[in-house]
């Protein structure tokens, strides 16, 4: 059984690929904006002229910070391309994302944006909503008031008359079922990608197939290539019990790659990360290695004996 890393590889590629297209774009916008902003300096001083050179140099502004994000949901990618083809879109953009920041303390994420702008408008209960922008850790609102301001807000900027660019914002994966299985599916099949990298690895410097731990990678990296959903599972599971590094692991990779948040309320990764931590009885010990002192588990954590008699 040999290792076949075409799947990866194409993966990697047309990423590569759309990353290019992408920068491409970028740099294109960036120097229209960029033109229109530095009109400022000019002979024309009508106040039409001052509101499109202003829109310009937010739109600017907030392709920069978009650029720094380096933000790879295609989703949330094709989402803010809408909003720099309208510069007043952007400066509208902008300054909700600043008024959060510096009224309510509110650090919005670019990449929560159209999930925020998608639960606001979805035909569901507030309470609903409010749970969902809590459990997907995008906002954290503690009542229904602190949600009806982030919602007025939020509808200030998207039922502007003729601000068209809002208006083909898809429903939030995260409130219908059947976008949320498809969105689910998308981020377990890039995880496979990133565990199959990392198996790789040990693959080639441990090719000798009678290897126990070779082996059932190289079988776990065919199931996510070519198994069934269980397989698939199942070689998840296996991959990363064995080359994971707990949910630390999966958090950085969440912050890492924007496309893949959220993948921890998928039900298979819940069971892949319930399974893959070990289960230890409250009140059980073990001893530091290296500095002998005696941990005890209280459920969550371990911690020194004082601690957890409450001393």
């Amino acid at each position: 059984m040999a290792f076949n890393p075409v799947g990866v590889v194409n993966w990697l590629e047309k990423a590569d690929a759309a990353k290019a297209k992408e920068d491409e774009l970028i740099r294109s916008r960036e120097d229209t904006l960029l033109a229109l902003a530095l009109k400022k300096g000019g002979t024309s001083s009508s106040s039409s002229t001052d509101k499109v050179e202003t829109a310009a140099a937010a739109a600017l502004k907030l392709q920069e910070r978009f650029n720094s994000a380096n933000i790879t949901d295609e989703n949330t990618i094709n989402f803010f391309n809408r909003v720099f083809e309208d510069p007043y879109a952007s400066q509208e953009v902008l300054t909700f994302l600043e008024d959060q920041a510096k009224d309510q303390q509110r650090d919005i994420r670019l990449e929560d944006l159209p999930d925020i702008l998608g639960i606001v408008d979805a035909p569901t209960t507030v309470d609903d909503k409010i749970d969902l922008l809590k459990e997907f850790e995008i906002v954290d609102l503690t009542d229904k008031d602190e949600y009806y301001k982030l919602a007025q807000k939020v509808n200030n900027m998207t039922k502007k008359s003729g601000r068209t660019v809002f208006i083909d914002v898809p429903s939030s994966s995260l409130i219908d079922p059947e976008q949320q299985i498809k969105r689910f599916n998308e981020q377990f099949e890039l995880l496979g990608s990133v565990l199959t990298l990392d198996a790789q690895q040990f693959v080639i410097n441990n090719p000798d197939p009678s290897n126990d731990q070779t082996n059932k990678t190289m079988t776990a990296i065919e199931n996510i290539e070519k198994g069934t959903d269980v397989q698939k599972t199942i070689a998840m599971q296996y991959l990363y019990k064995t080359y994971a590094e707990g949910p630390e692991w999966l958090k950085e990779k969440m912050e890492r790659f924007s496309a893949l948040k959220g993948i921890d309320k998928d039900p298979r990764m819940q069971s892949i990360l319930a399974l893959s931590q070990p289960s230890f009885r409250v009140g059980e010990k073990i001893v530091n290695d290296e500095t002998g002192e005696v941990l005890v588990w209280n459920g969550t954590e371990w911690v020194d004996e004082a601690t957890f008699n409450g001393d």
